[in-house]
């Protein structure tokens, strides 16, 4: 059993998140773990990433599906795409309009409501169409203060969607050019307190 995911949410509380499906917090007064009201929930494996939405709410990414909580950590309740299927997410992330964007492995990028109801599938069939997603294997996400959403793809680069316009802007790896993404298979993304991209 390990840890696969933490967040400091707004109340700084600091969720823990393990490989057997175990939601804690950690107590720093008595410097040690205690059990959410989730406790341990079998959907919650491997839960890839958390994020705290604009309502408070706590949603999980796991490979087993895409969770939310709230913030008190009761309310357990799934929530699919499709409802037949449980999503196998990745990447989790709240645009300034309130949007949530989940990543997935292999499906790509669902746009959902902050109440978790589906907005917008993008799938990635079509290649070279610059409204689909280049790559549906996706492993990071980060929103920017314009609305803008970043994207680190599996193996196709780096990508910004911008809502506004449904339109996808790819950044891959050259080789022969040192100005370009130094790789095409990405695992994170992070801004810097200078706004910078890493």
């Amino acid at each position: 059993n390990h840890v696969t995911a933490l967040l400091v949410s707004r109340d700084n509380r600091l969720w823990v998140a393990t490989s057997g499906g175990r939601i804690q917090w950690f107590d720093r007064d008595a410097m040690n773990l205690v059990d959410t009201p989730i406790k341990t929930l079998a959907g919650l494996r491997l839960v890839r990433s958390m994020i705290q939405s604009s309502d408070g709410g706590i949603w999980f990414g796991a490979r087993d599906g895409l969770w939310r909580v709230d913030e008190d950590g009761r309310g357990i309740r799934e929530i699919r795409a499709d409802t037949h299927l449980s999503l196998d997410v990745h990447a989790l992330a709240q645009t300034p309009n309130g949007d949530i964007w989940v990543g997935t492995n292999e499906s790509g990028l669902y746009r959902l409501d902050s109440g978790g109801n589906l907005k917008q599938h993008y799938d990635g069939r079509g290649a070279g169409n610059s409204s689909l997603i280049p790559d549906p294997a996706i492993r990071a996400l980060l929103a920017d203060k314009a609305g803008g959403l970043w994207i680190a793809g599996n193996s196709r680069g780096l990508a910004l969607l911008d809502p506004a316009t449904g339109q996808f802007h790819q950044y891959v790896h050259d080789s022969s050019r040192h100005h370009t993404v130094a790789a095409n298979r990405l695992w994170s993304l992070l801004r810097g307190s200078n706004g910078a991209l890493f």
